[in-house]
């Protein structure tokens, strides 16, 4: 694959380069990039298989990257410092990141889930990244990536998640069940979104898709579509107020 690295410091252009040399992959580092700019004049002149995007730049983010390009046949994987919640909805939209300080074993995930998933529609994931970052206020869709697509679904069509060990189950108004590998707890970020509350350690559910809440064997909700969903009694106080403000 060739390989472009955007990122405004040198230095750590210069350790992303020294890692990627010894994870022994076959990859082509064609070309290196500082700000926004030189990146959309690297990416017209090389076509990259695989960028490596820095989020923090001065002047534009790497975000605004996507706004000069027509087409996008790349990979990416965002390269940051931050963990805000931000990153993490990134993550469950199918879009690669890793850390700095860069550990190399995220690293070699990283690349080598890239080369898999190079013939997947890129850009219309990418264009869902570029929805959400608009939409400051909260996401209005997420990709779910099951492991023979990635299916985009809107906020308001989800009922509930369920956890399922090491996977998470979305129940949607449609009536379709979608399963992703991913725990429930990569999705603590919808709570942002007031509309979303985890009601048990196994459950998050969409507040207005509840039915009523049934105070018998400790307190059960049921959901729109009939389902029966856990309420801790240390989650019960704060469930009632936000319904109240649903």
């Amino acid at each position: 694959m060739k390989v472009l690295l955007v990122d405004d410091e040198v230095k750590a252009r210069s350790v992303l380069t020294s890692h990627l040399s010894e994870l022994g992959i076959d990859i082509e580092i064609v070309a290196k990039a500082e700000n926004v700019a030189q990146a959309v004049k690297a990416i017209h002149k090389h076509e990259p298989d695989l960028v490596f995007l820095d989020v923090e730049m001065p002047g534009q983010d790497g975000f605004k990257l996507f706004n000069y390009l027509d087409e996008i046949n790349f990979q990416v994987i965002f390269v940051t410092g931050s963990r805000d919640h931000a990153i993490e909805a990134f993550k469950v939209s199918a879009l690669d990141y890793i850390l700095k300080p860069i550990d190399r074993n995220e690293l070699l995930k990283a690349v080598e889930k890239a080369k898999r998933s190079h013939t997947l529609k890129v850009s219309e994931r990418l264009e869902l990244l570029k929805e959400n970052v608009a939409s400051q206020a909260k996401l209005n869709r997420i990709a779910l990536s099951t492991s023979e697509s990635i299916e985009f679904v809107a906020l308001e069509e989800i009922i509930y998640l369920k956890a399922d060990g090491p996977y998470t189950e979305f129940n949607l108004l449609n009536g379709n069940t979608i399963v992703v590998s991913r725990s429930l707890g990569e999705f603590s970020f919808l709570e942002e979104d007031p509309g979303f509350l985890k009601t048990h350690r196994s459950f998050l559910v969409n507040l207005v898709q509840v039915q009523r809440y049934q105070k018998e064997d400790g307190g059960v909700i049921v959901m729109q579509n009939g389902d029966h969903v856990s309420l801790s009694r240390y989650r019960k106080d704060l469930f009632l107020q936000k319904m109240q403000q649903i």
